[in-house]
């Protein structure tokens, strides 16, 4: 694993921005929940993913509600996440609520916890193009895997700055729930949002995503890192003010 280093603190900080959920979408998907087992997700050959957005194993209310605030949203918009868009028609309606009703309630396995979080890195970011990617999508330990930590078949540590990463930052990297340093800085070419999924590593004690491409608001759900001594977000194309919820970081 390559070194760490410290990095000049700067740059510009984002806000943000909060969107409305339609009531309208609350109040039409619970009736389309109450008379889901009229619908079943073969209703859509292009479904794309399973409902089960907050990894629990259970299609449940909270996904409902992850599904009803990005109602509306479509390809192009900063809300706009594919996840959600079950039926894959490029925006978040009628049809995804549909399906999303028909498999309320379903058990959803859950599988290859950690393993499957850096897989999804990878895929996401361009992982063969990386400059180093040592032993990644094989079968040997995850320790042995560049840029990866591991104790107990557990991550507690990723650092692939300098790597030639490209891409967006996947949500499922909310998966390491035993990660204490997430540093993919010096990358350049990452861009998008920062997950707002980030929030759940709540073992996080350093976050390096600075002199990259990263774009939209800071997400509030960064302050639920209590455990955080080092944030550094610097040299990225984010905007908006710092949210005031940082500042409860201790």
């Amino acid at each position: 694993m390559n070194e760490r280093r410290t990095l000049p603190t700067g740059g510009r900080f984002a806000g943000y921005r909060t969107k409305s959920v339609s009531v309208f979408a609350i109040l039409y998907s619970a009736v389309l929940i109450c008379v889901g087992s009229q619908y079943s997700q073969a209703s859509s050959p292009h479904a794309a993913g399973s409902p089960d957005f907050d990894g629990n194993g259970t299609v449940g209310f909270s996904d409902f509600v992850l599904l009803a605030e990005i109602f509306g949203s479509g390809k192009g918009d900063a809300e706009y996440d594919p996840r959600y868009d079950l039926d894959g028609d490029g925006s978040i309606g009628f049809g995804d609520f549909v399906i999303f009703s028909g498999r309320f309630g379903e058990k959803v396995p859950v599988s290859g916890g950690d393993r499957d979080a850096l897989v999804a890195l990878y895929n996401a970011t361009d992982g063969p193009n990386w400059e180093n990617n040592t032993n990644w999508l094989t079968e040997k330990a995850l320790s042995t895997w560049y840029g990866v930590s591991a104790q107990n078949g557990r991550v507690t540590s990723l650092n692939l700055w300098v790597n030639e990463l490209n891409g967006e930052i996947p949500w499922e990297l909310s998966k390491l729930t035993e990660l204490e340093i997430l540093d993919l800085s010096w990358n350049n070419d990452l861009t998008g949002p920062i997950p707002p999924e980030l929030g759940q590593l709540t073992n996080l004690r350093v976050l390096e995503l600075d002199i990259n491409d990263l774009n939209g608001a800071i997400p509030t759900e960064l302050a639920k890192l209590t455990n955080l001594t080092s944030l550094d977000l610097a040299n990225n194309e984010l905007t908006g003010a710092i949210p005031p919820e940082l500042c409860q970081l201790t």
